[in-house]
């Protein structure tokens, strides 16, 4: 009977998959196998000392499966992932506070891939973590006393167009025993400039003192050369005993009025005060007085020195004024016009030494400096206009050229402005 039963159904069975009914669904393919989770182990360390980090954040990514898993350090800087899906593109990085934070994109050299097999254990994946620095110092007078409340600007060289220049990265102010720090600081080269600036005036700026006020000097670190010196800060370094010696100097006044250029009447105005030493620095943080309806301004308290300055109506026409020197040596200045007036419309040309490709930094712009409103896109059949420009010399700079292409003249076009260059 068992072996009747069993050549019956081997029978059927056989029938049903040699032969399918016309309409009828055929059989299910086979599942495909099941993925068997893996793990992944490994330890997280300062790169400069080489000690296990506690307590790091550690991440294990595929980007293009969007797959990301997070763990934690422990007590001896080592971490692991459970139930880890195979793959062959996952990336490891880590944070902790304290240490320069690398986030990947995608796996790379210097975030290399994990690959996860089926039940796989990968193991002995280190992560490395460069710890960040600090500088540290005070701010003193002459006589060695602290000076509290004053502003030390930390300053990164960059480049903008192949022109170096200098930028405050960040801003720190000395307490009451004159000392100042920086903290989370990557390694590379920076500048330091101490300054201490009164506070504004109340409700009136017009503020005339038979006795000159005085002011401590701004001063780049080491202040004894006068000019920028750098300070190499390597990894996990802390740079100590940054001190300035700020000496005091009689303050001055830059008083005057801001008038519309075309028919004389005051205007309101802002007013931008620059130290040129700073403008040849390519600084661009300057301050500026309070503005009054009646077009009048009063700088503040300014040490002796050359002062670069400019207005901007407070009007919608925004017309601004060209950049204005001012010298003050042993007294206030009275009575300087700033005249400001409608801005120009700039039209030019580009042309390349080749067929033009397309820019993967973006559009291709122009823009001017000194800054005189915003940069300009290069259009399609390499136009371009700026509008709102205020007549003065200004350097035509180009900026998102596609590699290998360089740019021959940006001043074809003979309706381009040229009165307001010269």
């Amino acid at each position: 009977m068992r072996l009747t039963i069993l050549l019956v159904t081997g029978l059927v069975a056989g029938s049903l998959t040699a032969q399918v009914r016309p309409g009828a669904t055929p059989p299910a393919e086979p599942a495909a196998p099941v993925p068997r989770p893996g793990s992944v182990e490994g330890k997280v360390t300062n790169s400069v000392t080489r000690q296990p980090i506690v307590r790091a954040t550690v991440y294990l990514e595929d980007f293009q499966h969007q797959i990301a898993y997070i763990a934690t350090t422990d007590a001896f800087g080592e971490f692991r992932f459970e139930n880890v899906t195979p793959g062959n593109s996952y990336a490891v990085s880590a944070e902790r506070p304290g240490f320069r934070v690398d986030f990947p994109q995608r796996a790379s050299p210097a975030f290399p891939a994990v690959r996860v097999a089926d039940e796989q254990h990968v193991m002995g994946v280190n992560v490395r973590l460069t710890p960040l620095g600090a500088i540290a110092g005070s701010v003193l007078d002459t006589a060695g006393q602290p000076i509290p409340g004053a502003d030390v600007q930390l300053l990164v060289r960059g480049y903008s167009n192949g022109e170096s220049m200098l930028r405050s990265s960040k801003l720190a102010r000395s307490d009451d025993r004159g000392a100042y720090r920086f903290f989370d600081l990557e390694p590379g080269t920076y500048f330091l400039r101490a300054s201490q600036r009164p506070e504004p005036f109340g409700v009136s700026v017009r503020v005339h003192n038979d006795r000159p006020a005085e002011l401590y000097a701004e001063a780049f670190y080491p202040a004894s050369t006068g000019a920028p010196g750098s300070i190499e800060l390597m990894a996990g370094a802390e740079v100590t005993g940054i001190d300035f010696h700020l000496p005091r100097y009689p303050a001055y006044h830059i008083r005057g009025k801001i008038t519309d250029a075309a028919t004389g009447k005051a205007v309101a105005a802002q007013v931008m005060v620059l130290p040129c030493q700073d403008a040849a620095l390519n600084l661009t943080e300057g301050f500026s007085p309070r503005m009054q309806p009646d077009g009048v301004f009063d700088s503040g308290s300014l040490a002796p020195g050359s002062y670069c300055l400019t207005a901007r109506a407070a009007n919608p026409s925004g017309a601004r004024s060209a950049p204005q020197t001012v010298e003050i040596k042993d007294r206030d200045v009275e009575g300087v016009t700033i005249s400001v007036m409608p801005g120009v419309e700039v039209h030019g040309r580009a042309r390349f030494d080749v067929a033009r490709p397309d820019s993967p930094g973006g559009q291709i712009q122009v823009w001017l400096t000194p800054a005189s409103g915003p940069p300009a896109t290069i259009k399609s059949d390499n136009t371009f206009s700026m509008a709102g420009v205020t007549p003065g010399r200004y350097q035509l700079h180009v900026s998102n050229l596609p590699a290998r292409t360089s740019s021959r003249s940006l001043s074809e076009q003979k309706t381009l402005r040229t009165e307001w260059l010269t």
